[in-house]
């Protein structure tokens, strides 16, 4: 058991006694297929958010080659009016290579989200002391792609190219806005 503490007998009291109706281990004698789809069902309609399918629609804006891997910047669909920007690394010669998906911290600095995981040949020196406090320096995309593993890493809602951003911003504000020192982690804007 892990170190849990003072929680330790809460814990334990809530893995014997409680009923995860629609945990794995409570319905493996029905069929994997009939599960996943019930769990989806309650997952979509606890989140209400069930858009419905669209085309990947994959496009790829930019490839560098980074030594080991390839970074590709592509941009894909993953609702109706949602385009989501990403990095994909792609290791050289990756055949049926493992995969993962590289989700950024969510943090004050919203002018960045997939660029925290990712290495880039010059960085911005907001981004670089950034990642330095918060990452360490370290590129965590970039060390599984050299490892071998395909990893993208998107933009989440609400950081980097999906941030909330105004041509015009409403005027009320207006006053606020400009007061922001966009060069520090908290204005990250």
């Amino acid at each position: 058991m892990y170190p849990l503490g003072n929680m330790r007998e809460w814990f334990e009291f809530l893995s014997q006694h409680s009923k995860f109706r629609l945990a794995w281990e409570n319905n493996s004698d029905h069929p994997w297929e009939q599960w996943r789809e019930r769990a989806r069902r309650k997952l979509y309609s606890l989140l209400h958010y069930d858009p419905p399918k669209v085309s990947l629609n994959i496009e790829t804006v930019e490839s560098v080659d980074r030594g080991e891997f390839i970074r590709h910047k592509i941009y894909f669909d993953s609702a109706p009016h949602v385009r989501v920007p990403a990095y994909l690394l792609v290791p050289k010669g990756a055949r049926n290579a493992p995969g993962l998906v590289g989700l950024h911290d969510h943090g004050g600095m919203y002018r960045w989200g997939k660029e925290k995981l990712v290495g880039f040949e010059q960085e911005d020196p907001l981004l670089a002391q950034f990642k330095q406090t918060c990452y360490h320096n370290m590129g965590t995309a970039d060390d599984f792609a050299r490892a071998g593993y395909v990893v993208v890493v998107p933009d989440i809602f609400y950081w980097g190219e999906r941030r909330l951003q105004y041509e015009e911003p409403p005027y009320e504000w207006k006053g606020t806005l400009e007061a922001v020192d966009y060069n520090t982690q908290e204005g990250g804007g």
